[in-house]
């Protein structure tokens, strides 16, 4: 039950006169349990539904967002503190779906899964791959001490090897509860990836391998996707496939910045986790996918 009128009167109380929101009689008064919506049973509810009523909220936003960017509190200006503490919650079905979206977003259709062998020293009872298992036995044998049991070999198995991958982590506001989940979900994928993971907020930093384990993020609290598109588009000649876990508020970018965007031919897909719009039809995106989620959690700053 709060009227215009009142949120008007919030906005401009410090400067407002004491008898301006004085209801005419008969009025019920503000706390009154009024319908929402302006009645005209005020000052400035009046002003309100008047033609006066865009420029004296603009007035009154414009003092209240100047004194929030003296006190360093506006989306995007930088303030002592802003880093994110997250605690992974790994969630089977998220890391899948994530794993999925990498696959599906980074190999075009066609590509081949470049496999790589890779190997580490073990021990068998085989002596066929060690080179001293001849000289050991022999020495053995001269010495009168037991046969060697155990010889060296190598273990070696085939592992894929995913394309070089640009992921834009959300850790604005909204996505309190959620980024717990993606950065669990995205530990377990590290090591097969060749990661490039970068944080945005309103501005868009690079998470070095250390923050990363740690879970600590650098947030501005705000979303704006572009400074996403700008970062991704000075690096298409190396990275032209990203991928941007969100909860899908991310806004529109501005139109310069989206004409540059779409020249760079960058492909960008969505991995969206909670119940967030897909941004589906918009010409910017490659792809979108909504990702399971089970549970919330909550971070802390």
């Amino acid at each position: 039950p709060v009227t215009y009128g009142e949120i008007m009167a919030a906005l401009q109380i410090a400067s407002a006169p004491a008898d301006a929101d004085e209801p005419r009689p008969g009025a019920p008064g503000p706390r009154g349990g009024r319908l929402l919506g302006a009645h005209g049973a005020t000052d400035r509810e009046r002003a309100a539904i008047s033609a006066g009523r865009d420029a004296q909220v603009s007035e009154a936003l414009s003092d209240v967002m100047a004194a929030l960017a003296k006190l360093g509190q506006l989306p995007g200006t930088p303030s002592p503190g802003r880093t994110l503490d997250v605690a992974g919650q790994e969630d089977a079905s998220l890391v899948q779906g994530v794993r999925k979206l990498l696959c599906t977003a980074l190999l075009k259709e066609g590509d081949v899964v470049a496999w790589q062998t890779r190997s580490r020293p073990a021990q068998t009872v085989s002596p066929a791959r060690d080179r001293r298992a001849p000289a050991r036995r022999a020495l053995a044998r001269a010495y009168g001490a037991p046969a060697p049991l155990l010889f060296a070999d190598v273990t070696a198995w085939r592992a894929p090897e995913y394309a070089a991958a640009a992921v834009y982590l959300d850790v604005s506001g909204s996505m309190a509860g959620l980024v717990e989940l993606l950065h669990g979900a995205l530990l377990p994928l590290r090591r097969h990836l060749r990661l490039s993971l970068y944080a945005f907020s309103n501005e868009v930093v690079e998470v070095s391998r250390a923050d990363f384990l740690a879970g600590k993020y650098r947030t501005t609290w705000g979303t704006d996707i572009t400074p996403v598109l700008v970062h991704a588009t000075e690096r298409a000649k190396r990275v032209s496939r990203v991928v941007v876990l969100t909860d899908g508020y991310v806004g529109d970018p501005t139109a310069r910045v989206l004409k540059s965007f779409l020249a760079s031919k960058v492909e960008l897909h969505f991995g969206v986790i909670g119940d967030g719009p897909l941004l589906e039809g918009t010409r910017w995106v490659t792809s979108t996918t909504r990702l399971p989620t089970h549970t919330r959690t909550s971070s802390r700053s």
